[in-house]
């Protein structure tokens, strides 16, 4: 079954930007930053994740791939990440199939696609860009995390590089910031050039981050 989404217009019919929400959340949690990207003219996708997860009695939210919150908050949660992300979680590879999918339908509209998304969004956004960096001109990486390290120092020893953008919050409770740094520097250490953008913040993406993220896109869209 295809993935619902959210589609906001751009004028450039050459250009896309696909976003991919946070467990949790739906296809219309990232489609307002639309509206503050005024440098990108491109088209902008949000697609819904496949799984329906309970958040509480009357909301149903969406996620990429199961994950227990409970566990990631727990006082051993530093030591929680590092088993349960070590390898491929779960359910992730079929999620990033039906994303496969999701992209290669974009692409048929539009021939230059910068991909991105917050949260668990973002480490699905990840495996697919650093597997096939020709095929994006960019990643965005919103309150990200090391996820499968082998499978990405993999995709990194092609050495071909792909500009990113990587946003975290220095108290966020949920994904620590060390493991932003981890993944920074995994990155840099392969030949990537990271742009790193640190906010006093938790899991979020405060105004001066959206701001950074529309003059990034305005960069590669500009070139």
């Amino acid at each position: 079954m295809a993935l619902d989404q959210v589609h906001k217009p751009g004028t450039d019919d050459d250009w896309a930007l696909i976003l991919l929400h946070g467990y949790g959340a739906n296809m219309n949690d990232l489609a307002p930053l639309s509206q503050f990207f005024t440098q990108f003219k491109g088209h902008t996708y949000y697609p819904d994740a496949p799984l329906e997860i309970p958040m509480g009695p009357f909301y149903v939210g969406k996620a990429w791939f199961p994950i227990d919150p409970e566990r990631l908050q727990d006082p051993n949660a530093s030591e929680n990440l590092d088993k349960y992300f070590g390898h491929v979680p779960d359910g992730f590879l079929s999620a990033r199939e039906k994303l496969e999918e999701f992209i290669s339908s974009v692409r048929s509209k539009h021939k230059n696609i910068i991909i991105g998304g917050f949260s668990q969004g973002s480490m699905m956004a990840i495996d697919l860009a650093l597997e096939k960096p020709d095929e994006y001109k960019g990643l965005v990486l919103m309150s990200s995390s090391l996820v499968a390290p082998s499978r990405l120092k993999e995709y990194l020893a092609q050495k071909k590089p792909i500009k990113i953008f990587q946003s975290h919050g220095k108290v966020d409770p949920i994904l620590p910031f060390s493991r932003a740094e981890l993944l920074k520097d995994m990155l840099n250490s392969h030949g990537q050039n990271v742009i790193f953008d640190e906010f006093h913040g938790a899991h979020e993406i405060p105004m001066p981050t959206i701001e950074k993220i529309n003059d990034f896109l305005g960069s590669i869209y500009a070139n």
